[in-house]
Parts: structure tokens; C-alpha cells; sequence
């Protein structure tokens, strides 16, 4: 998933799908390592795992359903506090195209999935320089509170 980029996507992925082609930048959105993936197999460059939701917010959701509306919500609510790491998101989609990889058998209701609406969203929302989260400045995440324990990991 790198290489010369020049289109400006945000996608999603199961990890354990097999990558589409193409030279996107994969970012792993979970806090835990997926099971039985070692770093060579797994197609991701670099690992936010402060992104991802905290333990006792994906503990709770357990991927139930009916439980989605308020763990998009309370996510949100989480993901808010960590700016550097939607800048780093950003920065990449600046780059070019960029798959959110998670590693939940639902496709539908994940982090990933919550991240790259909010992303989107806010690029609708803040049209000047063709999408919010390809900004320079991130000037949409300036009013978010900054975290002081932003972390992340390259991959490869």
C-alpha cells in the first residue's frame, strides 16, 4: 500500500481481505494487533492506535448493531480529543489515497466506517482547498482540544 500516489481517496478495509490494487497508504485504526497477522502479511504502513476507540467504548459496543448510533456518537466524542492524530490522516490523504484498515468481521459497523464519514463530512463542510482533511493547515481540527499523548507507529 505505498508507493507514488496521486489521487486523494479515503477508503476502508478488512485487514484480512485481500488489498485492492493500487498504491494506497494503509493506516490500521485499531488499538490491538489483528490476530494471526504477522507485520509482513498485514498491508498497513502505519498504526494509529490512538485513534482507535478506547477499551471500555469497544468493549461496550461489541459490534452489536443496535448499540451503533450511540458508539458513533461517543467515538467521536473520543476520536475529538486526539487532533494530531486526525492530522496525521490528513496529512497522508494529502499525499493520496489512503485505506482505513480495521480488523472487525463487520464491515458496516466499525471505527474505520465512523472516521472516514467524519472525515468526509467535514470535508463537505469545508469545501476551500477541494476537501478539509487534504488542508495544509487542518484548519477543521483547530477547534478541537489537543491531546498531549498522540501516538502512532510505522509499520514498515
Amino acid at each position: 500500500m505505498s508507493g507514488a500516489r496521486a489521487k486523494h481517496e479515503l477508503k476502508t478495509e478488512r485487514v484480512y481481505e485481500e488489498p485492492e490494487a493500487g498504491n494506497d497508504r494503509g493506516i490500521l485504526v485499531d488499538r490491538l494487533w489483528p490476530r494471526g497477522l504477522t507485520k509482513e502479511k498485514a498491508n498497513v504502513d502505519l498504526w494509529l492506535k490512538d485513534i482507535a476507540p478506547s477499551t471500555e467504548l469497544r468493549k461496550w459496543f461489541g459490534h452489536a448493531p443496535e448499540k451503533w448510533r450511540s458508539f458513533r456518537e461517543r467515538y467521536q466524542t473520543e476520536f475529538g480529543h486526539r487532533p494530531n492524530q486526525l492530522k496525521s490522516i490528513g496529512s497522508e490523504v494529502k499525499e493520496g489515497t489512503v485505506t482505513l484498515v480495521y480488523g472487525a468481521r463487520d464491515q458496516v459497523h466499525n471505527e474505520a466506517v465512523v472516521l472516514k464519514r467524519f472525515l468526509e463530512k467535514e470535508s463537505l463542510r469545508h469545501p476551500e482547498g477541494g476537501s478539509a482533511c487534504l488542508n495544509s493547515d487542518l484548519s477543521i481540527l483547530s477547534g478541537i482540544r489537543a491531546d498531549s499523548h498522540g501516538s502512532s507507529s510505522t509499520v514498515r
